[in-house]
């Protein structure tokens, strides 16, 4: 059962990342924009770089150098190395 969810969460890691990162930039814009302090789109720039493209990046580049069956075998290609 456990090893499901974790296998689950690693399949959907960039849309966790994507749903966070939209999160905390839109609690950003809204204190940022009541405070009138900087510009606005700021905190949602700043999470999306580095939640979605940093860490999902990350992962997705470990995900293919160092466990390269996962990626065909989920997408339905077979086995390629």
């Amino acid at each position: 059962m456990i090893n499901n969810v974790i296998a689950w969460f690693f399949e959907n890691t960039s849309i966790f990342a994507f749903g966070v990162a939209l999160l905390l930039g839109i609690i950003g814009f809204v204190k940022r924009a009541n405070s009138k302090k900087g510009h606005v789109w700021e905190p949602l720039e700043f999470w999306m770089l580095f939640l979605y493209m940093g860490l999902a990046g990350i992962h997705t580049f470990a995900l293919h150098c160092f466990w390269p069956e996962l990626g065909p075998g989920q997408m339905s290609l077979g086995h390629r190395p």
